[in-house]
Formats: C-alpha cells, structure tokens, sequence
C-alpha cells in the first residue's frame, strides 16, 4: 500500500485547465491505495463514505495527489494522472511550499541518521 496526499485548490474550486499558478493547494486528505487510481476512487464521495463524511468534494481534474513515500506528484488529468516531476515542480506556483517543508522537517525528526544530524 503506498501514501498519498490528496491537495486541492484553496476554496473547494478546479483547476479545469491544470494551470499551475491559478490556485493556491491545500492538502486536504491521506489514504493508503495500491495506486493512484485506487487513491481517486477513495477521494470520491460516491464510493467512500469516511471521505464523503468530511463534506469535501470529490476528487477532480486538476487536483494533485503526493506518493508520499517518494515525493512525486501527479496531477489527476482528463483521462489519467500526469506525473509533475520534481525538477519542474515550483512548489510556490503549486501552493505546496509550506506543505512539502512540513513534510521534511518531520522526516527529520523520524529519522535524524537519514540526514546527518546524529
């Protein structure tokens, strides 16, 4: 089972045309799922009642889910996911700045030995 974050764009709008810059992201959920497939249908309503108890709407194009475990982001296009590779990713165009430094200063105190810093 892999982690994935799911952002979406501040306000509950949809980036429709996957626009970097035109929204500010907020992560909004986790779930374990064998793929990012499996990750959109448990961000659907219709199909996972926990998710669709927290009043949020339903996964959607434009939106972007993290693995986590790798740091690599894909965001959900008209038919499947596009991989936003790290080398392209302006964390500050996609809203995800303070998101992704929150991610690493806990991955620092997880595992101290991993950085050095034992």
């Amino acid at each position: 089972m892999i982690m994935y974050t799911l952002y979406t764009p501040v306000g509950g709008h949809i980036n429709y045309a996957c626009v970097r810059g035109e929204f500010e992201y907020d992560s909004v959920f986790s779930v374990k799922a064998d793929s990012l497939e499996g990750a959109f249908r448990l961000t659907q309503n219709d199909f996972n009642e926990e998710y669709a108890s927290l009043g949020l709407r339903s996964s959607a194009v434009g939106d972007i889910f993290m693995d986590v475990m790798h740091g690599t982001y894909y965001m959900v296009n008209g038919i499947g996911f596009v991989e936003v590779p790290s080398t392209v990713v302006n964390y500050i165009d996609w809203g995800l700045r303070s998101i992704f430094h929150e991610y690493m200063a806990q991955q620092m105190l997880d595992h101290p030995e991993d950085y050095g810093l034992v």
